[in-house]
């Protein structure tokens, strides 16, 4: 490569090619590394015959800005489609509906909740609004002042012990894949500001449209392991593997976009012992997505299933995926996908794709019986799903962020410094090339 005006990027997920994209716009000689055999990164899509599959990220929020503003430059918007619906719980043997597209109102409505329960949701709104002047899609670290106990134990001071065990709990394992004892408080506020108030929408050929679209005439090397990265007063130094050769590459700049422990192990030097500690100690949820192409249609009328723990502790949400996008399956056929927590993940991480669909069956099959018969399935393993927001993390990730030397040629970049969402990787991409932009190429 050209020592003039370069870039390495490692990482084809969402923010990976964002930066890409952006850089070779503004006139960067661009290579992105990817270790899958595939650009995607959690926006991967499948295609099953006639089903489309998204295996990891589904829905784009009327909040996600960036994301929004980005789909529009690539001329995309077409390819969405509105995701609306509803969303239903089961207690006391029974499926309670609620509007997504009418929330507030949808849950007055719902006998999910007794009046009290209902009543007392007003005392979540002075730790949102509390909250709202420190929100942001880049640094989570904003929050550090508010990050001061988990979501359960804010529940048991504020509310009957329903509105925890069937409204916010459920909430919290559809959207972060483990309950509020083990998350902070702030995963719930953040998401409560991050929904936004318009439509929720999501692309009818799936979620890889976006990926696709960035990684057409970017130079991008799948299957392409990143195995260390330094950096040097005249730019950025990769080692990558291929095949089981290494070559080593230089740029001006290098931009990594990988998981918080796997930034780690490849970047050490560069960074102080405090951030590279930081990195390797971030927490993230192992998760396996069981996706269910059915031969009829589920009878229930929701995007989704939030699960309380009574039901299971084990499942964490089931997802309708041919009611967020009428393409997803054939005409009175179904996609379901059904998403475990990370104990149950872990504990059948290594088993065969037979043995994870039989005993994801027995959990699945009473709330959504169709699974039974099923024309094909899809079985997704997450070992990076999402870091783990727990309390404190706020208070780590601003100490991180303010370590960070904005003028090494190095830089890293990830929704593990907010919370995982595309917009939090289209955002922190935006960013970094920013700033990148800002400066001159070292001599």
């Amino acid at each position: 490569m050209s020592s003039a005006r370069t870039a390495i990027v490692v990482g084809a997920g969402v923010g990976g090619l964002t930066a890409a994209y952006r850089l070779q716009k503004a006139g960067y000689k661009v290579i992105v590394y990817e270790k899958m055999p595939y650009p995607a990164g959690r926006t991967r899509t499948m295609k099953l015959g006639d089903y489309i599959i998204d295996a990891g990220a589904t829905v784009v929020l009327s909040a996600y800005d960036q994301t929004i503003a980005l789909i529009d430059e690539l001329g995309i918007n077409n390819e969405l489609e509105v995701a609306g619906g509803n969303f239903a719980v089961p207690r006391d043997g029974k499926m309670h509906l609620v509007s997504l597209d009418h929330p507030i109102i949808g849950l007055l409505k719902s006998p999910l909740l007794s009046l009290g329960g209902k009543f007392s949701l007003w005392k979540l709104l002075p730790p949102l609004l509390s909250f709202r002047k420190h929100f942001n899609f880049y640094n989570l670290g904003a929050a550090a002042g508010v990050d001061t106990e988990t979501l359960e134990q804010f529940c048991k001071r504020s509310f009957p012990a329903e509105v925890y065990d069937y409204f916010l709990n459920p909430m919290i394992k559809f959207l972060y894949i483990h309950n509020g004892a083990k998350g902070s408080l702030v995963e719930l506020l953040w998401w409560m500001n991050a929904t936004g108030t318009g439509a929720t929408r999501s692309f009818k050929r799936g979620t890889n449209t976006l990926t696709d679209k960035l990684a057409q005439g970017l130079d991008v090397h799948c299957n392409s392991d990143v195995v260390e990265v330094t950096r040097s007063d005249k730019g950025a130094t990769v080692v990558v593997e291929n095949g089981g050769v290494q070559q080593t590459v230089t740029a001006d700049y290098c931009l990594i976009t990988t998981p918080a422990p796997v930034t780690a192990k490849i970047y050490r030097q560069g960074v102080s012992p405090a951030a590279q500690e930081f990195m390797a100690s971030r927490e993230y949820e192992k998760v396996v997505v069981v996706c269910f192409c059915t031969k009829r249609r589920p009878t229930l009328d929701t995007l989704m299933i939030e699960i309380p723990d009574s039901y299971s502790a084990d499942l964490a949400t089931i997802v309708f995926q041919h009611k967020v996008a009428t393409t997803r399956a054939p005409a009175g056929k179904g996609v379901v996908n059904a998403y475990f927590t990370h104990k149950w993940s872990d504990r059948h991480f290594a088993a065969s794709d037979e043995e994870i669909l039989k005993a994801a069956r027995e959990i699945v099959r009473p709330l959504v019986g169709e699974v039974d018969d099923i024309d094909g399935f899809h079985i997704q393993r997450w070992e990076y799903n999402a870091a783990l927001s727990e309390v404190g993390a706020a208070a780590r990730i601003k100490a991180f962020v303010d370590s960070v030397d904005p003028d090494s040629p190095v830089q890293v970049i990830g929704d593990y410094l907010a919370e995982a969402s595309i917009n939090v990787a289209v955002t922190t991409a935006n960013r970094a090339v920013q700033q990148l932009l800002a400066r001159k190429p070292a001599n």
